[in-house]
């Protein structure tokens, strides 16, 4: 087993070992292509997708004796008929690879082509839309409002938002209604909804065909190409609603950036500006001491979008790092599936201090989590709870304060992606349970104190600087020196002590 520095390390370079990877492929795979632009970016993109398990095997098969046997150390990677030649930047494909991801685009362009052309025909109404992708996978349909999400598109901190006046968004069918548009399958719905003319039909056919054409000319042309399968068959669909000045903006969350279709970035003569909403601040990878490299998730590395828009200035700065050439916003929190339902903590006395701990859950080993060492494994994550509740134990003798504490996790518990024995270990506390949709904004304005686990987003909504990060490690580089920080229970202690004084100060006013 590697030890816990090992390990700790190791993820880290692990990622920036693959940007390497990615950095080697890219250069000896130049952009010279005047239709499709950053071509092999989305190739890269493609790439990290179809090859993660093969990447977490090499991970997972180090072993102290031969630990700096990195990826980019590969003579090549192979899966299921791809050969990757990792030092040479080269992709090759058996006939087989080829007869299958052929025959796989010939399914999708005949049902998109098909599909569209049908609701071509449909007298739509609509001379432009905004299209939103990705909002469903996060939950403001599983248990938020939506009400609340209209009221971010129409009344919250994004300007273009605010502006639209027609929304294409992937979703629920059943929940549409004038001017929100809801589709498994965006769009296609705006072929539907645009504003019809006598030729579309023909005109997105023509299209179509086109591309159907493309796809095998550049396949026989580079094999690589090949790999662009699931992204043509739509290439026409979005170049005649883009030719037609439909597509008025286009938004994806980081739920979906690793699987951002080539037309979101290589439209002829692109007229929509795509944009990337940071639903939260927690993407950057920790750092941790004595290691202090930054490392970046494989899939940012390879967005392309025209505009970022980020919480805070720390965000700002990391996205304009990784995106030089996206232009970047710094807005509200952008948290859009709340419920209605206002959370309710209990009354408190003058000597009662009521207390949320926001936290996040262990995985247990899964294909999205390697064996290599992860900061939320479970022995970290009781112990974030075991310190907390000796914390505030201790600061409740000395001053003779009752804390009502409440926990809200991040995720709902499932036995398929959880360990277990983290929520039985929390059931044992006896802690209020809050549930896992509650109006995180409501929360935070209700407690007294709030215990957050690094470097989840309730710390960037809170206004009252009731927000305290705790790392029960102390392995961690504090990124955010202008919040609340605590890495033992001492610190933690003389923070709460503070915490109860001023409150009480104030009280007493």
């Amino acid at each position: 087993m590697l030890s816990l520095e090992d390990r700790r390390r190791y993820r880290e370079l692990f990622w920036d070992d693959y940007y390497s990877v990615i950095k080697n492929f890219l250069s000896k795979n130049p952009e010279k292509d005047a239709l499709f632009p950053s071509k092999n970016k989305r190739i890269a993109q493609i790439l990290v997708i179809y090859f993660i398990n093969e990447m977490w095997r090499v991970v997972d098969t180090t072993t102290l004796k031969n630990k700096q046997q990195f990826i980019s150390e590969q003579a090549l990677l192979n899966s299921k008929g791809v050969t990757w030649l990792v030092k040479k930047g080269k992709i090759n494909l058996s006939l087989g690879a080829v007869s299958n991801f052929a025959s796989k685009f010939i399914v999708y362009w005949s049902y998109a082509t098909a599909k569209s052309f049908y609701y071509s025909l449909f007298p739509g109404r609509v001379a432009k839309a905004t299209l939103i992708f990705d909002v469903s996978r996060q939950v403001y349909f599983r248990h938020g409002s939506l009400e609340s999400f209209k009221n971010f598109l129409r009344k919250g901190p994004i300007k273009s938002f605010r502006e639209a006046t027609h929304f294409v968004i992937e979703g629920n069918p059943a929940d549409s209604e004038q001017g929100f548009w809801f589709s498994s399958r965006p769009l296609f719905e705006s072929v539907k909804l645009k504003l019809f003319k006598f030729l579309d039909p023909l005109a997105l056919l023509a299209l179509q065909i086109k591309y159907f054409f493309i796809y095998f000319i550049y396949g026989l042309r580079d094999s690589k190409n090949w790999l662009l399968y699931r992204d043509l068959p739509y290439q026409g669909i979005a170049e005649f609603l883009n030719k037609n000045d439909f597509l008025q903006e286009v938004f994806l969350t980081q739920s979906g950036i690793q699987e951002q279709k080539l037309w979101l970035s290589d439209v002829k003569r692109k007229k929509f500006c795509t944009s990337l909403l940071w639903y939260s601040v927690n993407s950057k990878a920790f750092r941790y001491y004595p290691d202090q490299s930054h490392g970046i998730h494989p899939f940012f590395l390879n967005a392309r979008v025209d505009f970022n828009y980020v919480w805070n200035k720390h965000e700002a700065k990391w996205t304009k790092d990784i995106a030089p050439l996206s232009r970047c916003e710094i807005v509200e929190p952008i948290i859009f599936y709340l419920p209605d339902s206002k959370p309710i903590l209990k009354a408190i006395a003058h000597n009662e201090f009521n207390v949320v701990i926001f936290d996040v859950a262990p995985h247990v080993r899964s294909i999205y989590t390697p064996s290599f060492y992860s900061y939320h494994c479970t022995q970290n994550c009781i112990k974030f709870i075991e310190d907390i509740n000796e914390s505030f134990n201790t600061v409740a003798k000395e001053l003779n304060y009752k804390f009502n504490i409440y926990i809200k996790h991040k995720r709902s518990p499932s036995k398929t992606h959880h360990d277990q024995k983290y929520f039985n270990f929390v059931d044992s506390k006896n802690y209020h349970k809050l549930e896992t949709d509650a109006n995180v904004f409501d929360l935070i304005d209700q407690a007294d104190i709030c215990i957050v686990s690094p470097y989840s987003s309730p710390m960037f909504v809170s206004k009252k600087n009731n927000c305290i990060y705790y790392d029960p490690t102390g392995d961690l580089i504090n990124d955010y020196p202008n919040y609340l920080f605590a890495q033992t229970v001492e610190q933690l202690v003389d923070l709460l002590k503070t915490k109860v004084e001023d409150d009480s100060i104030k009280k007493a006013d």
